[in-house]
């Protein structure tokens, strides 16, 4: 059970990046196609 949190929260941090690449991405491609 102590293991599970770290990873958890290991996890939850790579999916934040990964999402907040993915939006700047758009953002990105969108002001290009703007």
């Amino acid at each position: 059970m102590r293991l599970k949190h770290p990873f958890q929260s290991t996890i939850n941090n790579i999916l934040i990046k990964y999402s907040l690449n993915i939006i700047s991405y758009i953002r990105k491609k969108y002001s290009i196609a703007k």
